[in-house]
């Protein structure tokens, strides 16, 4: 079940003037951000692409798909960040010219978290060659495997902090490893 956290606002906001809207304003604040020189815009901050692990490895493998018109399948979360991630990603292949491309994602509560085992049939059905995961996957050891020896390639791009025991996957992107 989904529960609703209530946090308290501090009466003072030394944000406003910033060009941000009252709703980023209230979530900044109720996350203790409470003045302008906590906020950081700089792109030299972000994490460069070439820090990924494995960014090279998972590239060829969709370069390779690609070249040989095989079906890719985002798989994302249906949180903000993981339905960001499948637009983006699915939005960036087709920028190249690519639209062998579809997306699956997956409600949490009918078929778990992240590539589970009940996910694989479906993947399947769609005629999947490489799925990539957005957002999730870095706890997928079961349906990794089972994607696996369903003959599928596997991606994991995910944020979240990895386990002792990583699934099996072709490659895994994460800024955590």
């Amino acid at each position: 079940m989904i529960q609703i956290k209530r946090r308290e606002v501090p009466e003072t906001n030394n944000l406003e003037g910033l060009g941000l809207s009252k709703l980023i304003q209230r979530l900044y604040l109720s996350r203790g951000i409470t003045e302008p020189s906590q906020i950081n815009y700089k792109l030299q901050n972000l994490l460069h692409s070439s820090k990924l692990s494995n960014i090279k490895k998972a590239a060829g493998i969709v370069v390779s798909c690609i070249q040989k018109n095989e079906k890719i399948v985002i798989v994302g979360d249906f949180d903000a960040d993981g339905a960001t991630a499948t637009a983006l990603s699915i939005r960036a292949i087709k920028a190249f010219g690519y639209d062998n491309i579809e997306y699956l994602v997956p409600n949490r509560f009918d078929f778990g978290y992240g590539l589970s085992s009940q996910l694989i049939p479906i993947l399947q059905s769609m005629q999947t060659d490489l799925i990539i995961t957005v957002d999730n996957g870095i706890s997928s050891i079961s349906g990794t495997a089972k994607a696996k020896e369903a003959g599928m390639k596997v991606i994991i791009t995910d944020h979240h902090l990895p386990a002792e025991e990583l699934p099996d996957a072709d490659a895994i992107v994460n800024p955590n490893l």
